[in-house]
């Protein structure tokens, strides 16, 4: 017959075999810390959009392990720290971008969104000072679009809209969700109304291309949960 001292023996060697087995095969839970994870990402300061979405990028790398710092600045700068791999990506940006990097990247599977964009007029031209059509600095889209009259930049949408607001501008280039917004907030004092539709795009998280192992598993989470999908992308 065991005595008590056997059995305990075993049993206690049981449980450290039980133990190792568990810590040795078990797959880590998707908000366990992970080695992949990006730090910095970079992404357009003073932007309503991006604003709102910010909060959901944050939520989706903690469900995904990982802690990141969002690196806010005009548009132009966003990429040339991402070139200069002061950040480790970017975010919300379309598929134009792309001639612009300089570093080896990887691009989300899935958009996160589309975005509507479109030229925003004044609905009395004829009483305003301005006569140039704004846009901002480092929205690729914006800087390339052709159109016959002069175009002035501003370094962040804030700026553009208060120079709409002061009327210095006939018309102004931008995404429509910011602008929208901001009718709805009663920021205008003589709202801006759709000339011209101009595209509807998709948006993608860009990471330098070290992180491929990361972003294959953000873009499995964007497929799956779609957590960008709360966002009213066309407020009225």
């Amino acid at each position: 017959m065991r005595s008590n001292g056997e059995i305990l023996t075993k049993l206690y060697r049981s449980v450290l075999l039980t133990f190792f087995l568990v810590t040795t095969y078990s797959t880590p839970s998707i908000g366990q810390d992970n080695n992949d994870c990006p730090k910095s990402i970079a992404v357009v300061s003073k932007n309503t959009l991006t604003a709102a979405a910010a909060d959901i990028l944050r939520q989706t790398y903690a469900e995904l392990g990982c802690s990141i710092t969002l690196s806010k600045s005009p548009g132009r700068r966003g990429i040339q720290q991402f070139n200069h791999k002061l950040v480790d990506g970017e975010v919300f940006r379309i598929k134009k971008a792309e001639t612009l990097y300089e570093r080896e990247f990887i691009r989300s599977e899935a958009p996160l969104f589309s975005v509507s964009n479109s030229l925003w007029a004044h609905p009395f031209p004829d009483i305003i000072r301005g006569t140039n059509t704004g846009y901002t600095l480092g929205i690729i889209w914006q800087e390339q679009y052709h159109i016959s009259s002069i175009k002035k930049a501003y370094h962040n949408t804030k700026k553009l809209f208060q120079a709409y607001d002061e009327d210095l501008l006939k018309d102004f280039l931008a995404t429509d969700y910011n602008v929208k917004t901001k009718i709805n907030s009663g920021f205008f004092r003589t709202p801006p109304y759709i000339k011209k539709n101009i595209s509807t795009v998709p948006v993608f998280h860009y990471l330098g291309k070290e992180f491929a192992p990361f972003m294959k598993r953000f873009s499995a989470y964007l497929k799956t949960k779609k957590p960008f999908a709360i966002i009213d992308l066309n407020p009225k």
